[in-house]
């Protein structure tokens, strides 16, 4: 799996007005859909729209948005997380 981040957050009803959840509701997000226990989940990646948990061990993730939706929850084969520069080409 490979998750890009770009562009705009995909909007669903309502969700130009609301306002980001804090830390720990991403948190409780990403747990309640991987299936396990908020201490059973760690941040791996995260950036000013989107956080990436893991499963510890499992290769489970599951990518939180900045209002708590959970677009991706599924297995991942393996995980890479960095920062990148833009290049002109």
């Amino acid at each position: 799996m490979r998750a890009v981040a770009t562009g705009a957050v995909a909007l669903e009803t309502g969700a130009a007005t609301r306002a980001p959840v804090p830390t720990a509701e991403r948190h409780a997000a990403a747990a309640d859909a991987l299936g396990v226990e908020e201490h059973d989940v760690t941040l791996l990646a995260a950036n000013d729209f989107y956080r990436v948990y893991s499963e510890n061990g499992s290769g489970r993730v599951a990518v939180v948005d900045e209002l708590g939706v959970v677009p991706v929850a599924e297995d991942a084969r393996r995980i890479f997380a960095g920062t990148g520069s833009v290049r002109a080409r």
